[in-house]
């Protein structure tokens, strides 16, 4: 493997050291892409902005209220008071803990504007 590219870099043949360098750049780099393949461009988790616990609780709770609602609609429909009952106790559960949540991440929101205008 290694001859094989010695051979492809020599024979990257004559001109200016620019040039030469140039050409041998790109023959080690398209033997590498076909030897090793190309690494996708996407965002590395690291450089992802990260949800904190409480805004990913928050999200949870979306998700499942409109997943309830959904089904409380359906039970509406067919007229089953006894699922619509247990679905809007349901409900308002996960509101309450919404609203807590939200005055919590509000409530931080101001704290860190505070601190960041001293």
């Amino acid at each position: 493997m290694d001859k094989n590219l010695c051979e492809l870099v020599e024979d990257s043949g004559s001109g200016t050291l620019k040039s030469r360098l140039i050409r041998c750049n790109n023959v080690i780099y398209h033997y590498g892409q076909e030897s090793f393949g190309l690494l996708s461009q996407g965002v590395h988790k690291s450089e992802q902005q990260s949800l904190s616990r409480r805004q990913q609780e928050i999200k949870m709770l979306r998700k499942e209220l409109r997943k309830l609602t959904k089904q409380w609609k359906e039970a509406v429909k067919t007229n089953n008071t006894v699922i619509m009952a247990g679905l809007e106790e349901l409900r308002n559960k996960h509101r309450d803990r919404l609203k807590v949540l939200r005055k919590a991440e509000v409530k931080k929101e101001e704290e860190t504007e505070d601190k960041s205008k001293e």
